[in-house]
């Protein structure tokens, strides 16, 4: 009896799921799983189907990591230079940084200026479907893994910039990707 409501449960919770587009969708299925999982964690037979479900959670979580790390970048001002930052790595980085369309130094000035002001309010801002994750467990581990993401990110970017051979004046960055963490956290 337990089986066939947990299959009917399912397919009716993947066919509602299916009307939304990725973002809703993960968030609506990481609610679904996160009560699925709190009632089968009572009970000791069904760890197998208990780590299926976490590994799906996984899956959506890092859905939703990603749409909050590139939300983040929109929100702070750096998301073209980062675009162009992450373009100019994929073609080589054979020319000097500063010679790249949207990396010159007043456009990287300019977007640091834009990620200061974005600091100073020191409010990290959720995707918007984030808010409707029921467990504050989920919701801190999607927004400490966009952070962690932004902040690889911006660590390369700056690990470039202070290279002389890109042609930037020197200390052009002078962030500390553990402060910003810290912020954002």
């Amino acid at each position: 009896m337990c089986r066939l409501f947990f299959f009917f449960s399912f397919k009716l919770r993947f066919s509602i799921a299916s009307c939304f587009s990725s973002h809703p969708q993960a968030v609506f299925l990481l609610n679904c799983f996160h009560r699925i999982c709190s009632l089968l964690d009572s009970f000791t037979i069904t760890n197998d189907r208990l780590e299926m479900i976490e590994a799906q959670m996984d899956a959506h979580i890092d859905t939703l990591m990603n749409a909050q790390a590139q939300y983040l970048g929109n929100n702070t001002g750096l998301s073209d230079v980062l675009l162009a930052f992450q373009t100019w790595q994929s073609q080589g980085s054979a020319a000097p940084m500063s010679d790249f369309p949207g990396l010159n130094e007043s456009a990287i000035l300019s977007a640091l200026a834009s990620f200061d002001d974005f600091l100073a309010s020191a409010d990290i801002d959720i995707l918007p479907q984030g808010v409707h994750l029921h467990s504050a467990s989920v919701r801190q581990k999607v927004r400490n893994g966009a952070v962690d993401m932004l902040c690889a990110t911006l660590d390369e970017f700056k690990i470039e910039c202070l290279k002389g051979e890109n042609g930037y004046s020197n200390g052009i960055v002078k962030w500390d990707t553990q402060q910003i963490k810290t912020l954002l956290l």
